[in-house]
C-alpha cells in the first residue's frame, strides 16, 4: 500500500517509515501541514496516513477528498481520555500509541486490507472501482518487486525500483490488458523504454543493436511476462483474472489513479505502469503518433479538408502521411490502440 507518515518529530517518522517499508509498503514522509496538503492535492496515490500527535490542520487534507477515503491512523504520545477523544473528533479511523511495537503497527495497517476484503465479499453493491483495485490487490501493490524479479531472471540483472510521478515519452512500449472478472474492472500493465535506455537494453538482450521490429517484439514479450506474473499472483489471492494479448503502445497520459515505477540497474532501465483501463481521448502532437492508435476526432488540414476520419486505426503509412501534411507539432486527438 501507499502510506504517508506525517509528524514534526523526524525520528519518530523515520521509525514508522522503516517498519512500514520493511513490510513491503511504499512510504512517503511529511513534516508540515502544508506538505500533507500538497501530497494529497497532487493526486499522489495514498491508501493510509499515519499522523503523529495530530491537530485538525494535519487531518483535514485527507478528509477534503470527495472521491476517496484515506484511512488515517493517529499515533498519540499520551493515550489519556482527553487526547483520545480529541483524535476521534478529528475523524481519524484508528488510534495507537506512539510506543506501539512493529507488530502492532503492521497489524493496524493490515486491518485495512481485511476491511477491504470484507467489503468486497458483500457483493455488487460494494463493488470496487478500478482505483481501489490498484490498492486492494497485494500483487499490484508489490508490482515493482514482482516484475523486478521476473525481468531480473530474464536479463541476468538485480533490479532496484523507484516510484515515479510521471512517465516520459517512450521509444518502445507495449501494454497488456487484464480483466478482473469478479470486479468488472479492466486494468492495463505497460512496459517501456525511453530513447536513451535502448542501447543498453539491446546490448543485454541481443548482444548487438537490432531493428525496430525486433525491439518492438521484445517489449511485447516483456509485457506478456508482466501480465503472466500478475495473473499468477492474483489467482493466488483468490480472484479471477483473464489476460489479453500484448500490443504495441505509445505511452499516453494515464488516469489519475495510475501507478508507475522505474526499474534500473546501472544503465539498464525499464519503466512499468499499471492503471485502470482508460479510453479517454488524448491530444498528442503528430510527432508522437504511432501505429495502432485510433483517431477519435476527424483530422482536417488548415483549409478544413478531411484527412483522416474518426475511428481510423493508424498505420505506419498514415502516420507518415499526417506528419508530412500537418507538421510535427500539430495536435491530433487519439485513443489507445484498438
Amino acid at each position: 500500500m501507499h502510506i504517508l507518515v506525517a509528524g514534526q518529530d523526524r525520528k519518530e517518522c523515520e521509525a514508522y517509515r522503516a517498519v512500514l517499508c520493511s513490510l513491503g509498503h511504499t512510504v512517503a514522509v511529511a513534516h508540515a501541514a502544508g506538505a500533507i496538503g500538497h501530497a494529497v492535492s497532487q493526486g499522489q496515490a495514498l491508501d493510509v496516513a499515519v499522523v503523529c500527535d495530530p491537530v485538525p490542520d494535519w487531518v483535514s487534507p485527507f478528509r477534503d477528498q470527495s472521491d476517496r477515503h484515506i484511512y488515517v491512523i493517529a499515533s498519540l504520545e499520551r493515550m489519556s481520555g482527553r487526547e483520545v477523544r480529541a483524535a476521534w473528533q478529528m475523524d481519524v479511523d484508528d488510534i495507537m500509541s506512539s510506543k506501539a511495537s512493529p507488530d502492532e503497527i503492521a497489524g493496524r495497517v493490515d486491518a485495512l486490507e481485511r476491511i477491504r476484503h470484507w467489503v468486497h465479499s458483500m457483493g455488487d453493491g460494494f463493488a470496487l472501482s478500478g482505483t481501489n483495485v490498484l490498492s486492494d490487490l497485494n500483487t499490484l501493490v508489490q508490482l515493482p518487486g514482482l516484475l523486478g524479479s521476473e525481468f531480473g531472471q530474464m536479463l541476468g540483472a538485480d533490479f532496484e525500483n523507484e516510484v515515479v510521478s510521471e512517465i516520459p515519452s517512450m521509444e518502445y512500449a507495449a501494454e497488456i490488458c487484464l480483466a478482473l472478472v469478479s470486479d468488472d474492472v479492466e486494468l492495463t500493465i505497460g512496459v517501456g523504454l525511453v530513447k536513451g535506455a535502448v542501447p543498453s537494453f539491446s546490448a543485454v538482450v541481443f548482444g548487438e543493436s537490432v531493428g525496430h521490429d525486433v525491439m518492438a517484439d521484445a517489449l511485447r514479450e516483456f509485457a506478456n511476462t508482466a501480465g503472466g506474473s500478475v495473473k499468477r499472483g492474483v489467482d493466488s489471492e483468490g480472484r479471477t483474472l483473464s489476460l489479453g494479448l500484448p500490443v504495441d503502445a505509445m505511452y499516453l497520459q494515464p488516469s489519475g489513479d495510475a501507478r508507475a515505477w522505474r526499474l534500473y540497474v546501472d544503465e539498464l532501465q525499464l519503466w512499468v505502469w499499471v492503471s485502470a483501463r482508460d479510453e479517454t481521448p488524448q491530444r498528442l502532437s503528430a510527432s508522437m503518433l504511432r501505429e495502432g492508435m485510433v483517431i477519435s476526432k476527424p483530422v482536417k488540414n488548415g483549409a478544413g479538408v478531411l484527412l483522416v476520419p474518426e475511428g481510423t486505426v493508424l498505420t505506419e503509412r498514415t502516420v507518415s502521411r499526417l506528419l508530412q501534411l500537418l507538421g510535427p507539432s500539430t495536435l491530433v486527438e487519439v485513443s489507445r490502440a484498438a
